[in-house]
């Protein structure tokens, strides 16, 4: 025995892959099939189909179908071991877009074409294949590319899912579908977050308002500002009524306008308060400037003061005055003690003094003018002194 005839006696068998793909199976390759294989010449083992699979296409025929290709009246044949790969993968129907010789070789003169992503910002591309492009084609040769991803986009289009986006509507709690397609739409564009937009509810609801003209919420201005829809939705879910704006002039004025301080009304007080923009610019009308107001800490301190009601400083007046808490906070500020109260007259007595007038007398005795000033008149109208009938020359010479 030679040493080639002693080395293929130790061949043993072999367990190959079955041919079909997808299939788990292996088939054998025995010994004595690998002499007689390698005898022939071959150095790799032949490709063959396992033992379930080879039966499968024992059971199978050819069948004749029509080429792919729209108005070719050819046809290919789906042979028995086709189908057994089909059959492999689960497929049990012949495929769509197979066509005939004749329209494979007109396919093979075609060139395939780079078509840009459908992806908008992408700059990348998609081959249109050939045979794509010939059953694409009706015959006018004017055939345009479908619609489709780049191998990139495509990739990262199924590893990404929808989201659930909140309405920007203020107040609606529901959300909008932010796809994947959107998604990639907007990684292309160089953004990483979703655009506002608003639910279906909210975008249906949104087109049965209209723009409404509304007047300016400065006094005496005439002009308007436009209420958009949008603002209408927000304030119809909000269950709000729509709040006073200012029109485009205004609201120029306004931004070039400056929050002032000014000092507090209370006197030997030296804070401020803030007369805002808002407020100059409904005073421009009228020009008064501003108001006398509290600074924030009078404004607080004075909410625990009350007024006070004190005896007028006139003898023999009984009426009182108020001593008022603003009052009392000006005292409070000028470093008066709070128990010491200032004297002051009652009002009956500061009308008195206002409404009457300094008068002229004549001396019972001399005939001189005796002047009776109005705190004079004060005093008698108390019941303090007696009217005045003699100067005071004759006073002193009856004394």
């Amino acid at each position: 025995m030679t040493l080639k005839a002693s080395l293929f006696s130790n061949l043993k068998d072999k367990h190959l892959p079955c041919r079909i793909a997808g299939c788990p199976n292996t088939w054998t390759f025995t010994g004595e099939e690998q002499i007689g294989w390698m005898r022939e010449g071959h150095d790799h083992p032949p490709a063959r189909m396992c033992p379930s699979c080879f039966a499968k296409f024992n059971q199978f025929e050819d069948i004749t179908l029509p080429c792919a290709k729209e108005g070719c009246e050819n046809t290919w044949v789906w042979t028995r071991a086709a189908q057994t790969h089909a059959a492999g993968r689960g497929r049990t129907q012949p495929p769509k877009d197979h066509l005939c010789d004749t329209c494979r070789k007109t396919a093979r003169q075609i060139e395939s074409l780079d078509v840009p992503c459908r992806i908008k910002g992408c700059q990348g591309t998609w081959v249109w294949h050939a045979q794509d492009r010939l059953l694409a084609d009706s015959g006018a040769g004017t055939a345009e590319p479908p619609p489709r991803m780049c191998d990139a986009c495509y990739t990262r289009f199924q590893s990404l899912q929808d989201k659930p986006i909140p309405c920007r509507v203020k107040g609606c709690h529901n959300t909008w579908p932010w796809t994947r397609h959107m998604q990639l739409e907007a990684a292309a564009r160089g953004f990483d977050t979703p655009p506002k937009r608003m639910c279906a509810t909210c975008a249906t609801r949104l087109a049965t308002f209209t723009e409404q003209p509304m007047p300016c919420r400065i006094s005496g201005c005439e002009n308007s500002w436009r209420l958009t829809p949008l603002a209408q939705l927000e304030a119809a879910i909000a269950g709000t009524d729509i709040a006073p704006r200012m029109c485009d002039a205004h609201y120029q004025q306004w931004t070039q306008l400056a929050d002032r301080t000014v000092k507090c009304r209370i006197a030997g007080c030296t804070h401020t308060w803030t007369w805002t923009r808002g407020a100059q610019l409904h005073d421009q009308g009228r020009k008064l400037g501003p108001p006398r107001r509290l600074c924030d800490l009078c404004n607080d301190a004075i909410k625990a003061l009350s007024p006070i009601e004190l005896p007028c400083r006139n003898e023999g007046c009984t009426h009182t005055w108020t001593y008022t808490p603003e009052m009392q906070l000006a005292s409070l500020r000028k470093g008066f003690d709070a128990n010491t109260h200032p004297r002051r007259m009652c009002r009956d007595c500061e009308r008195f003094l206002t409404e009457a007038h300094t008068q002229d007398l004549t001396c019972e005795k001399c005939g001189c003018d005796i002047l009776w000033t109005k705190k004079h008149q004060l005093h008698v109208h108390l019941g303090q002194w007696e009217k005045p009938t003699l100067c005071t020359d004759c006073r002193r010479g009856n004394d």
